[in-house]
């Protein structure tokens, strides 16, 4: 998306650059200026301030998406089977999940429930999420070796 701004951006440019006199009420090009203005607002608002928070706790993990909704969707430890970290899915590989929260990083906590369906939680904090998940519920946890290669001790 960034790059079609950039691509419509420097189009429009040109032909501003183009239309010589510049005189604004002669300028055909308006229309095209406000599509590529709308587009750089929903690059900002999806980029900015349309985000994932995860919260982990004894009872279990919580996920929103914010601004757009106000209440948590909780995956709770007891309502669980296995949890691990895994990388990123391919795209055949996505519709396994009943639920998919992604927002572009490269790993993410897969959540096998009880009934047997996964749901993958998308994050960018696969450094610290071993040690946290396995924290929080040792029984629940399956070590994949993702974000486990850095040891904190030192």
């Amino acid at each position: 998306m960034l790059l079609l701004i950039i691509i419509t951006g420097f189009w429009f440019f040109t032909k501003l650059v183009q239309h010589h006199p510049f005189i604004a009420s002669t300028f055909p090009y308006w229309p095209h200026a406000v599509g590529i203005l709308g587009l750089v607002l929903v690059w900002l608002f999806y980029f900015y301030f349309f985000r994932l928070v995860t919260a982990i706790n004894e009872q279990g993990i919580f996920v929103r998406w914010t601004p757009l909704k106000k209440k948590y969707q909780m995956f709770l430890w007891e309502d669980m089977q296995e949890v691990s970290l895994v990388k990123r899915p391919s795209i055949g590989e996505r519709r396994q999940f009943a639920d998919f929260y992604f927002t572009g990083s490269a790993c993410g906590i897969q959540i096998v429930s009880r009934s047997g369906r996964k749901k993958f939680i998308s994050t960018g904090k696969e450094h610290s999420l071993p040690r946290i998940l396995s924290r929080m519920s040792p029984t629940k946890f399956k070590s994949t070796g993702v974000g486990e290669h850095i040891d904190f001790r030192d």
